[in-house]
């Protein structure tokens, strides 16, 4: 839950770190996340009217390299 709604999680694992991404549908706001809290870093972005927010302990550029990844086989459907 985000809030006080439900949304979508999914977990991948990427060597020794997992990644949270969740899914808010509807192009539904959330509070500015910042980049990163506690050594876990936040990588939000919106497509198509859903917004995502990648959470994990990974590097920084691996998240976004992650993200990239995501982006790009969400396009190829």
């Amino acid at each position: 839950m985000i809030g006080r709604a439900p949304v979508a999680t999914l977990v991948y694992r990427h060597r020794q770190h997992l990644i949270s991404l969740s899914a808010v549908p509807g192009g539904q706001t959330i509070a500015a996340t910042p980049k990163e809290i506690a050594g876990y870093n936040i990588l939000s972005w919106s497509e198509n009217g859903t917004v995502y927010n990648a959470v994990s302990d990974l590097a920084a550029p691996d998240l976004e390299t992650f993200a990239k990844a995501f982006r790009a086989a969400s396009a190829e459907r």
